[in-house]
């Protein structure tokens, strides 16, 4: 079956929606992650809760004990010197693992100026291999990885993830 870009963007978002709403009771791998745990990490160091949720969705799809070839961990997927230089205790606890995570964006955000495409690539390359301006020289796989979260990060105009509050309440307005 051939899906179009349309049917694309609606799946993603019922995915992103679907991983905010909460855990799936079948599913053990995705306990205990609420949406307020984004919201105020994002918040507490001024990153767009959309870009954070777009990050966790590429990372992990949203799996509070995930394990990357790489050795990255929860959802975030943090490295283990990354989650210790930004404070995280428990890299498989949802809460510590968002905030370390906040942190670390908050430091690309500076790093980059705000620019999106670089935070992006950056947080999956590692700052280093990430020039701050100029041509962005890096493999393929980072490439198409940043150009994923800037394209969830720009389905908040679906579903205005900065103005939710506590609890999760989606109005029939933002379908």
């Amino acid at each position: 079956t051939y899906v179009t870009p349309m049917t694309r963007t609606v799946m993603d978002t019922a995915l992103m929606l679907q991983a905010m709403a909460g855990p799936h009771p079948s599913d053990p791998w995705s306990i205990g992650i609420e949406p307020q745990d984004y919201l105020a990490a994002a918040r507490a160091e001024g990153i767009p809760v959309s870009f954070a949720l777009a990050i966790a969705r590429t990372e992990s799809g949203f799996r509070s004990h995930s394990i990357s070839s790489t050795g990255a961990m929860g959802v975030m997927q943090l490295m283990p010197a990354t989650a210790s230089r930004h404070g995280v205790i428990d890299p498989f606890d949802p809460q510590d693992n968002a905030r370390g995570a906040a942190r670390y964006l908050r430091t690309l955000w500076d790093r980059y100026r705000g620019d999106k495409r670089r935070v992006a690539a950056a947080y999956n390359a590692g700052e280093g291999r990430v020039p701050r301006r100029g041509q962005l020289r890096v493999p393929s796989s980072t490439l198409g990885y940043a150009a994923q979260v800037v394209k969830l990060d720009r389905l908040k105009h679906l579903h205005p993830i900065d103005a939710l509050s506590e609890p999760l309440v989606i109005s029939a307005d933002a379908r």
